[in-house]
């Protein structure tokens, strides 16, 4: 049974028994500059658009070129992908498991939860994510933080999506657009461009 990861090979298959790890840093005692990880940036890829990135996206370390007039908000139809400013996470991953012989457990399924917040609750907006709630499957994404992109060639799948629109009770509640989904990833984490081509 192959355990084959949609991003890399990495992990390879069930019957290894060991891997080749590649190169760490050399000086280990060396604290580079910390990475902030909010995620700010939501890039939507309609199947059948271009790919914004798909040009340049090589794998884990890349540095990404936006391909340009891929991304417009103002299409109305599924030929130009759209991007979106918010504050988002993703969570760690969590696998789940299926019992085999001899107590041995087997991974499964490994997903990781991405939360997205818009607060541009324009009537735009309002639209295109009451569109989202019908939960479509046609579409893949890329997250950016301040200084890097995460995803994979072609963009992930976001699956179990669910959009929230709520409206606070409180005098300093505002109005905001709450994406919520899952991302499988096969115990490996998504891969990190080394640029935001936005910033």
């Amino acid at each position: 049974m192959s355990f084959l990861n949609e991003f890399t090979t990495v992990c390879g298959n069930a019957c290894t028994t060991g891997i080749t790890f590649p190169a760490a840093v050399e000086n280990p005692d060396c604290v580079p500059e910390l990475l902030k990880s909010q995620i700010g940036d939501l890039v939507i890829v309609p199947e059948g658009a271009t790919d914004p990135f798909g040009a340049s996206w090589t794998g884990e370390g890349a540095t990404i070129a936006y391909t340009a007039d891929s991304i417009d908000n103002t299409a109305i139809d599924n030929t130009k992908s759209r991007r979106f400013r918010g504050i988002g996470s993703l969570s760690e991953k969590e696998t789940t498991f299926v019992p085999g012989p001899y107590d041995m457990q087997i991974p499964q399924r490994t997903v990781t939860n991405l939360e997205f917040t818009i607060q541009n609750v324009a009537t735009e907006n309002r639209a295109f994510w009451r569109a989202m709630e019908c939960s479509p499957t046609n579409f893949t994404a890329y997250l950016g933080t301040e200084t890097k992109f995460f995803g994979k060639s072609g963009g992930v799948k976001l699956k179990n999506v669910v959009v929230q629109m709520p409206l606070g009770a409180g005098p300093d509640d505002f109005e905001q657009i709450i994406l919520r989904a899952e991302i499988e990833t096969n115990r490996v984490s998504l891969e990190r461009a080394e640029n935001n081509p936005f910033n």
